[in-house]
């Protein structure tokens, strides 16, 4: 392998552009106090409707106020690391746009230069939420420390999910542009926010589950909210396989995906 390629060279790469969109949250104020604001104003009102919810429909669906607040506590940071990148990476107006060529250039993948590019940074989003949710996390549940790395596990295969089902939506805007957009923009990021307020668990016993299962808000509710109180988790090891399953198809497809496209995109300039 070519030195410079090597796991190193995209970490480097991967790093810097880190540091630039955390320079661009945290010098440019209003980009701070607007990312501040809209994260204490979000956590506030899921800590509201979750109070909500859980007097209302906790005793019939069998769902509390601390599962709601570890379903948003996981699925933020699910959301926030895996938005790393792909946050603002849309190919559907990268293509218009034109700017896709300055990945086509630099020494490296392609397809990897495109994705550990510069995006949208979430780690004030991050702080927030440790800061707001870990004391709710910390004296309303009895996890212990092995039930927490077994979540934090779960969710770095639910984080590679996310990036993964965004990047094979958006690739399909290869072969029609709006058709990516609508799939990564509007279906996945609604459908997920709709499983934010409506647990995946709701829906186990229904046919819309094999809607959900490639949302990755979906198994936070059904993997991890139970795995971080002890508590037994449904057809575990299915779940775990089918995410494992889902997220080699997608890979492979969102490749094919890609190379299509470059080859045409380099063609037709």
């Amino acid at each position: 392998m070519n030195q410079k390629f090597n796991f190193k060279h995209y970490f480097n790469y991967f790093k810097e552009n880190f540091k630039i969109s955390l320079k661009e949250r945290l010098e440019y104020k209003v980009n701070f106090f607007t990312s501040l604001v809209y994260e204490l104003s979000d956590v506030a009102l899921v800590i509201f409707f979750s109070y909500i919810f859980s007097n209302f429909l906790g005793d019939d669906l069998n769902w509390h106020f601390i599962d709601f607040i570890i379903l948003a506590f996981f699925g933020n940071l699910i959301h926030i690391f895996s938005g790393t990148f792909w946050y603002s990476k849309q190919l559907n107006w990268r293509i218009k746009k034109g700017d896709l060529n300055q990945f086509l250039y630099r020494p490296g993948n392609k397809i990897l230069n495109y994705i550990l590019s510069k995006g949208y940074n979430g780690v004030i989003h991050l702080i927030v939420d440790i800061i707001i949710y870990l004391p709710f996390l910390i004296i309303l549940t009895n996890f212990t420390f092995l039930s927490f790395i077994y979540c934090l596990l779960v969710s770095i295969l639910l984080i590679y999910l996310f990036i993964i089902t965004f990047y094979f939506l958006d690739s399909w805007s290869w072969h029609t542009l709006e058709f990516g957009k609508i799939l990564s923009q509007n279906i996945l990021e609604e459908v997920n926010e709709v499983l934010y307020v409506n647990p995946g668990s709701f829906f186990k016993n229904t046919n819309f589950k094999y809607i959900f299962f490639i949302m990755p808000i979906y198994f936070v509710a059904t993997i991890i909210v139970p795995l971080f109180q002890n508590k037994s988790v449904e057809n575990l090891w299915f779940q775990i396989i089918l995410i494992i399953i889902i997220c080699i198809i997608f890979t492979i497809i969102t490749i094919i995906n890609w190379k299509y496209g470059l080859k045409k995109y380099e063609a037709f300039g």
